[in-house]
Formats: C-alpha cells, sequence, structure tokens
C-alpha cells in the first residue's frame, strides 16, 4: 500500500515537472517552483508536527526537489543569457572591426 502510494505521489510530482515544462515564460515557471516549494514545505511542517519526521518526509522531499529544481532551471537562465550576451558581442566587435579597417 505504501508504495502504491508511493508511486501516485511520484507520477504526481512528474505531472508538475512536466506542466512547469510547457510553461513558456521562465520568470513564471520559476515562481511557481519557488512557491511549491515553500508550500510543500509549510504543508511539511504541519505533517510534521502531527505525524512525525518517518511519515511526513516525503513533502520535504518534495520540497527541496522543488528548490533544486528551480536552482537550476535560474542557472540555466542565466546561462542562456550569458551565451546570448557573449554572441551579440562578438558580432559588433566584428563588425567595428571592419569599420575601422576602411
Amino acid at each position: 500500500m505504501l508504495i502504491d502510494e508511493d508511486l501516485s505521489l511520484y507520477n504526481r510530482f512528474n505531472t508538475i515537472c512536466v506542466s512547469l515544462k510547457m510553461i513558456k515564460n521562465s520568470k513564471l515557471s520559476r515562481t511557481i517552483q519557488l512557491a511549491l516549494a515553500f508550500g510543500f514545505f509549510a504543508v511539511w511542517v504541519l505533517e510534521f508536527r502531527r505525524a512525525g519526521l518517518f511519515e511526513s518526509y516525503w513533502l520535504l522531499l518534495l520540497s527541496i526537489s522543488c528548490l533544486l529544481v528551480f536552482q537550476l532551471n535560474r542557472l540555466k537562465a542565466a546561462n542562456e543569457a550569458k551565451t546570448k550576451e557573449e554572441g551579440t558581442l562578438k558580432i559588433h566587435q566584428t563588425k567595428a572591426r571592419k569599420a575601422a579597417k576602411k
């Protein structure tokens, strides 16, 4: 019974992650991930007080997972922005060099 519950929670979490990947606006997805992390953490605190650590560890794991996905997306977006900026900088440098040679 516990394994079935864990699998259904895992399927729900995967559904949430897939739907977050489908959201094109990265700021919106990061906001949702952060809100999910804080929400899972708040529910974990309440469950921990009621049932103990063994019965509520999965909520803590969901909270940590959302924080890690948030961090991964934040770093990925920063890396893409840096790469894009370097690409535009190289284009401007080559245009400037061509203009200087004339």
